[in-house]
């Protein structure tokens, strides 16, 4: 379970299939990467799996089942080589991260997005004002599924962190629920784009220092800013966009 993460840029492949078929086959991809790590050859055959689809349904699936259905996408095509978003890599348009992302993970994006949040003008105070002021103060899957790893989660903290606002602020507080709620999310206009690689990237910059090299979640989307960055050309002349489900 994660965000699945597409640098969509309407490639014979993507079109092919579709937004909703391209997310389905790479979720497919990482269950059958998932099955070859965690079973030997001989046991494959035996393994069953329930994967949540794109349509809000739960598929169950076997080995073989994710095999026929994969048949030759994993090859990708020839423009996968010289793709501007894959750094060569077949299907390299595809990121993820994992849920429930780590507690260092939240509490560094927490810290640093308080610590923003007054500053005229900062990348947060703006995010603040277009998406997390918006996003519900309680009751949302970010606020209620909570827990260690394997449970289901989507973070690892049992509650979410919180801080009183005052002063010219829309409302009384600001939770790390909301601001989690607020990240993994499409970015489909040039200024979502261009708004939200600057918040990674300073983010990135905050956490040198501060000990979460241990942070799983950090380093995934460290690989995920790679491909933001990269794709970030394309979404400005509104010829890509990067496209989100979690």
């Amino acid at each position: 379970m994660g965000a699945d993460i597409v640098g969509w840029i309407t490639c014979p492949l993507q079109r092919g299939l579709g937004v909703q078929g391209f997310f389905w086959k790479m979720k497919l991809v990482v269950m059958k990467r998932s099955i070859e790590s965690n079973f030997s050859a001989a046991t494959r055959s035996q393994a069953k799996v329930k994967l949540f689809g794109t349509n809000r349904q739960w598929h169950q699936l076997t080995y073989q089942d994710i095999l026929r259905e994969l048949a030759g996408f994993e090859e990708g095509i020839p423009q996968c080589a010289s793709c501007p978003i894959s750094s060569g890599h077949t299907l390299g348009c595809y990121k993820s991260v994992t849920y429930p992302v780590d507690e260092h993970f939240e509490r560094l994006v927490f810290d640093f997005f308080v610590s923003q949040l007054s500053i005229k003008d900062s990348i947060c105070s703006q995010i603040y004002s277009d998406i997390v002021s918006r996003y519900p103060a309680s009751g949302t899957p970010w606020h209620l599924q909570r827990g260690p790893a394997g449970s289901g989660g989507l973070a690892r903290l049992g509650k979410p962190l919180e801080r009183k606002l005052g002063g010219f602020f829309s409302r009384d507080s600001i939770d790390s629920a909301q601001i989690l709620g607020s990240l993994f999310i499409s970015l489909e206009s040039p200024a979502m784009a261009v708004g939200y690689v600057r918040f990674w990237t300073q983010l990135m910059e905050f956490s040198r220092g501060r000990g979460v090299e241990q942070s799983q979640t950090l380093n995934e989307m460290r690989n995920v800013l790679l491909m933001y960055v990269a794709i970030l050309p394309l979404a400005v002349r509104e010829e890509a966009a990067i496209l989100v489900e979690s």
